[in-house]
């Protein structure tokens, strides 16, 4: 098992959390509380939240990325290959998985994308760059706990 100490793009919060030998996480302490988590302050249920609204914005941000024809998926890319050795496939992997970090940061800035959380931590998504329809497709893949502009 091994503690790791992640700062999410989405707060100013610091968490350590434990992930053992099967990828499995769970909390291990809070470092860092931003105001808007401050209630989850130490708390087991603080990882989550702050997890789940990291990979809300991710996920929204993919889906946006996918409506505007780029692929950001490296799941998708590497299950399409075949490769030598499972090690072939791990470094692989890490250097696309590093690529598409680099590619979503490009797509964001081009499409003059940003995001935000209102009070009640609902994802606030502004893309001017995307068509009213393309907004519309958004708004219904990603439902009530995120608002496009």
């Amino acid at each position: 098992m091994r503690t790791t100490r992640w700062s999410p793009d989405t707060c100013d919060c610091v968490i350590e959390y434990n992930i053992d030998e099967t990828g499995n996480t769970t909390f291990k302490n809070t470092v860092k509380t931003c105001p808007a988590h401050s209630k989850h302050h130490g708390k087991t249920d603080h990882f989550s939240v702050v997890l789940e609204e990291n990979q809300r914005k991710n996920k929204t941000l993919a889906e946006a990325a996918e409506i505007a024809g780029v692929n950001l998926n490296p799941d998708e890319v590497i299950s399409s290959m075949s490769f030598g050795t499972e090690e072939e496939k791990i470094v692989y992997e890490q250097t696309l998985k590093e690529g598409m970090k680099v590619k979503a940061q490009k797509f964001v800035k081009e499409f003059n994308s940003s995001y935000q959380f209102d009070k009640d931590r609902k994802l606030i998504v502004n893309h001017p760059s995307m068509t009213a329809a393309q907004k519309t497709v958004l708004q219904n893949k990603t439902g009530n706990n995120v608002r496009i502009d």
